[in-house]
């Protein structure tokens, strides 16, 4: 009579599982009930072999997974299926318990699993054989090696995470070779993401990766930071090669990125020319060339930018020419009459210009809409104050107005948005703008009434003189437009 007890641990916990085997038959008499129990009640590949290596049993999971029949019971060996049948390298070890990952590779997949290989003993103790235990932890692995390429890969460019470049870089400086490193980003890449929305910004951040490897060279290594910056680095190169590289990267992005608006790439370079000092701090140094190249360069690029911005914001209609140009002249008129410097008169022209930018980031068919809004609607309509503050401080105008555009719907009883601001906390250029506005809105065609006479908006005016606006404002905006009428 032969006994054996045999442990095993599964899965993620430990599992102690003892079976009593009491009996071990020969091959032509079959299996006891025990090692039915053993080989057939658990449901994943598990295959015996004696402490000759020769195949002792299997259950119908390691048949079905590996091909064995019963033929090969005492025919097969441990080295012929490691070898074989799971088409690894077979090395001999003393040691019976062991725990290992392995790739299976059947004809239309892959599994993974994890195998144990554990000790059979008698009931006095002495070695059987070997057991061996199967696992399949094939989603697990895809699980883990996604994390991990996570945790090394930025997922939209493909470039490395910060951590894993750094890591890399250790290796390349490990060479002790003079290290080149650039760093690069997208100008305005914040205000782009707010006025056409992230999957565009995501789609120009592409954009650039995909330029930048076409231009770089094969071995070099680039990442993608927190701060939406590309750092590359590479050994073989010079200084003037890697310029050379990342300008021709930044006429492929001025080409291809957006049609209308011109995107630019800023960058820097610097050389790792002590390499007793990590590469690593040496990324500060091409942060500084690029600084110094923005601060050249930067002023034609906002320029551009923003003229270019300005015709999209006109030609999707949030704002009409016309509409900004009447505003504008009722504007100036007032600001003569109070005697205002120049440097007001300017910032009123722009806050005429761009008081509604903020319509770009609320939904658009809320506007264009020929009926009554609800008051979910009107709620979002009043953020486009605060979304137009925010757009403002991030396009590079001559004159910070983003205060003025944050107030302009501000009523003089203190009953407006967003702040509720009354009289004059609210800025004068504001209330001079909620005045024009209003009044060149009621007097010119309206998607909702149509038009009114300027007779009929000027007593609109004067209902809500005290209430929605400025009575002393409203008096002298009723002085400009007459005093107007009669230069004509």
């Amino acid at each position: 009579m032969l006994e054996f007890i045999c442990g095993a641990i599964a899965g993620a916990g430990t599992i102690l599982v003892s079976y009593m085997l009491v009996k071990r038959l020969r091959p032509a008499a079959g299996r006891s009930k025990a090692r039915d129990i053993i080989l057939e009640e658990m449901q994943e590949p598990i295959v015996l072999f004696d402490m000759e290596d020769v195949l002792l049993d299997f259950n119908k999971e390691a048949a079905d997974k590996f091909g064995l029949e019963r033929q090969n019971l005492r025919n097969m060996t441990r080295e012929t299926f490691i070898n074989d049948i799971l088409q690894l390298k077979y090395e001999p070890s003393p040691n019976l318990l062991e725990t290992r990952d392995f790739v299976y590779r059947m004809e239309y997949a892959e599994i993974v699993y994890r195998l144990d290989i554990l000790e059979m003993k008698f009931q006095n103790g002495m070695k059987m054989g070997r057991l061996y235990v199967f696992h399949d932890v094939t989603k697990q692995k895809r699980m883990y090696n996604a994390l991990e390429n996570m945790s090394t890969f930025h997922a939209l460019t493909g470039f490395y995470t910060s951590r894993a470049f750094e890591q890399r870089l250790e290796e390349l400086d490990k060479k002790g070779q003079h290290v080149i490193l650039g760093i690069c980003n997208i100008s305005g890449l914040k205000l782009l993401n707010r006025l056409y929305g992230r999957k565009l910004g995501d789609r120009i951040v592409q954009v650039m990766s995909e330029a930048l490897r076409a231009v770089l060279p094969e071995q070099t290594l680039a990442a993608y930071t927190e701060d939406d910056h590309v750092v590359v680095a590479a050994d073989g190169i010079s200084e003037e090669q890697m310029k050379l590289y990342l300008e021709n990267a930044a006429r492929k992005i001025r080409q291809k990125a957006l049609p209308r608006v011109p995107v630019f790439m800023n960058y820097g370079v610097a050389c790792r020319e002590n390499t007793a000092v990590p590469s690593t701090e040496y990324i500060k140094y091409a942060e500084m060339d690029m600084i110094l190249k923005k601060a050249k360069e930067g002023e034609e690029q906002k320029q551009l930018m923003t003229e270019a911005l300005t015709e999209e914001y006109f030609r999707k209609n949030y704002e009409s020419r016309e509409h900004v140009e009447r505003i504008t002249e009722h504007g100036l008129a007032m600001a003569d009459r109070l005697g205002l410097p120049e440097k007001e008169k300017r910032r009123l022209k722009l806050l005429c210009r761009y008081h509604d930018i903020g319509r770009v980031l609320t939904r658009e068919e809320i506007w264009g809409q020929p009926s009554i809004i609800t008051k979910e609607e009107f709620d979002i309509i009043k953020l486009h104050a605060i979304t137009g503050y925010q757009t403002a401080s991030e396009l590079w105008l001559d004159y910070e107005i983003n205060d003025l555009i944050l107030y302009h719907h501000e009523n003089y009883d203190g009953t407006g948005y967003p702040y509720g601001l009354k009289g004059e906390e609210i800025p004068l250029l504001s209330r001079i703008l909620a005045i024009v506005d209003s009044y060149d809105i009621m007097s010119h065609d309206q998607l909702y009434k149509g038009a009114v006479s300027e007779e009929t908006a000027m007593d609109e005016l004067r209902k809500f003189s005290g209430t929605q606006f400025d009575p002393a404002l409203v008096t002298l905006f009723e002085e400009c437009v007459r005093k107007g009428k009669k230069g004509l």
